[in-house]
């Protein structure tokens, strides 16, 4: 029988594939199909007499400022999108977990994307300045700018865009990182200066970051994604060594 989840029909278990420290999947509501986030922690003391009142106290405190956290977050992403940085619908505790919903968007294949004119692609990009112009100017950090945390999708006139998604490494500009373990991302879109703060060198993380990372998904998106088409086929990435020094990622 498929398992609902605080009124939300799954259409199958939720997984761990590429979601970091939460687990995901996709259920109906009232009709609608809708993306479904469940956070691996925390989790709220819902068995509390076995615990003990200290140990339930300092979950129940942990957990507190997980929702205050993600409340002013949720808030902050829904007021500075105009559609394409994708609107959290729903946040909330079932049980022991906390879970987001987002409603569901059909995504294009990475395919036609590649395949579009140069000034299609080039529009593809404005729309992503745009989404992430306006999360700085609420103050707000993605920290994780990649390929994967874009979702290329066709609007009523079937012509395609993008959205920003996965706010999960945010930080807030006026609160920036300040030691290694705080940092989250993807390496390979990271600038040099999160580099330098890993290797435990001055200096303070800004919006700059975003921006270094939007360049290299732009020249992805513009100049034919080679290490995504690898990816897929499942083939080695080569080394400079072994392309003579020519290959760009």
């Amino acid at each position: 029988m498929p398992e609902t989840i605080n009124g939300y029909l799954l259409e199958e278990p939720l997984k761990t594939d590429n979601s970091g420290f939460s687990k995901w999947g996709f259920g109906k509501l009232d009709g609608k199909e809708y993306f479904i986030k469940e956070f691996l922690s925390p989790a709220y003391p819902v068995n509390a007499d076995l615990l003990g009142p200290e140990l339930t106290a300092k979950k129940k405190e942990v957990c507190n400022a997980f929702v205050n956290q993600k409340c002013l977050l949720f808030q902050t992403i829904n007021q500075a999108s105009d559609g394409n940085l994708v609107r959290i619908e729903h946040f909330f505790r079932y049980g022991a977990k906390y879970y987001i919903t987002m409603q569901k968007v059909e995504a294009v294949d990475m395919v036609k994307v590649l395949a579009l004119p140069e000034r299609q692609k080039i529009e593809i990009c404005a729309v992503l300045a745009h989404a992430v112009a306006g999360m700085h100017q609420a103050g707000l950090i993605h920290g994780d700018i990649k390929l994967d945390n874009v979702i290329f999708c066709s609007n009523a006139s079937g012509r395609i865009g993008a959205k920003m998604i996965d706010l999960d490494s945010y930080f807030w500009a006026a609160r920036p990182p300040e030691k290694e373990e705080e940092i989250i991302g993807d390496q390979i879109y990271m600038a040099p200066e999160t580099f330098l703060l890993m290797e435990q060198e001055e200096g303070t993380l800004t919006c700059k970051i975003d921006i270094f990372a939007l360049g290299l998904l732009f020249h992805q998106i513009m100049t034919g994604l080679a290490a995504w088409i690898r990816r897929q086929l499942s083939l080695p990435l080569r080394s400079a060594a072994e392309t003579g020094g020519t290959e760009s990622e």
